[in-house]
C-alpha cells in the first residue's frame, strides 16, 4: 500500500502540470469525476483491489 501512495504523490501533481498543455482542466475534472462515480457505484470491484505496477 505504501508503494501505491508513493505513486499517487508522484503522478497526481503531473496531471495538474499538464492542464492547458495536453488537456483542459474541464477534461481532467470530468475524467476524475467519472472514475470516482464508477468506483462508488461498484464498491465490490474495489473492496479487495490489489494494485500492481
Amino acid at each position: 500500500m505504501a508503494e501505491r501512495e508513493l505513486w499517487k504523490q508522484k503522478t497526481r501533481p503531473v496531471w495538474d502540470q499538464l492542464v492547458d498543455k495536453v488537456y483542459s482542466r474541464e477534461i481532467l475534472d470530468r475524467v476524475l469525476k467519472a472514475k470516482a462515480e464508477y468506483r462508488a457505484a461498484h464498491p465490490d470491484e474495489f473492496k479487495n483491489y490489489q494494485w500492481e505496477p
